[in-house]
């Protein structure tokens, strides 16, 4: 993060966020979550930092908050608000795939909102979160590989850098949206 101009960052899946107070070179960080108990214990310790560029947010990005008000048009859509130049999406896309059925191709398509940078991380199917999220599901119909994720991220991004998280499998990418 600290080699990239992050501008406004959206962080999805953040949990408590820890890895939204890495992000230093941010003009605003949304730090966003579905489960409003760790969003609250976010916005706490932010509040108590008086950390003023970081915003915790209950955020299902499965169902976001949509277009209302007269006409679909007196209030946008949660994800046509703002611009996001840079989009961190960490120890999420296992939970996207095996819990809601949302295809690889199908999140890197949505993660098209960042205007210029993408931190992702892969969990293999082997790790100990898959395993626990997926212990009573039948999933030998998804398809779900370090390969399929690389092949559907490199049709909407140039991948800058890869990397192995020490003490796991996972594995920590950095895109650049193309063109």
């Amino acid at each position: 993060m600290s080699r990239l101009s992050a501008g406004i960052v959206l962080d999805l899946g953040a949990n408590d966020g820890h890895f939204s107070r890495f992000v230093e070179q941010s003009s605003l960080i949304l730090s966003t979550d579905f489960d409003s108990r760790v969003v609250n214990e976010n916005y706490i310790k932010t509040k108590s930092e008086k950390n003023a560029n970081l915003l915790p947010l209950v955020l299902n990005i499965c169902n976001p908050s949509p277009s209302i008000g007269w006409n679909n048009s007196e209030r946008t859509g949660f994800f046509d608000r703002i611009e996001f130049d840079t989009v961190m999406a960490l120890a999420l896309i296992h939970h996207l795939v095996f819990s809601n059925n949302i295809t690889l191709e199908m999140i890197a398509q949505k993660l098209l909102i960042a205007k210029n940078h993408l931190i992702i991380e892969f969990i293999p199917i082997n790790d100990e979160k898959v395993k626990q999220i997926t212990i009573d599901k039948k999933i030998d119909h998804i398809q779900y590989s370090e390969n399929l994720f690389e092949s559907s991220f490199e049709k909407y991004f140039d991948l800058k850098e890869k990397h192995k998280i020490n003490g796991s499998e996972r594995i920590l990418y950095w895109y650049e949206k193309k063109a």
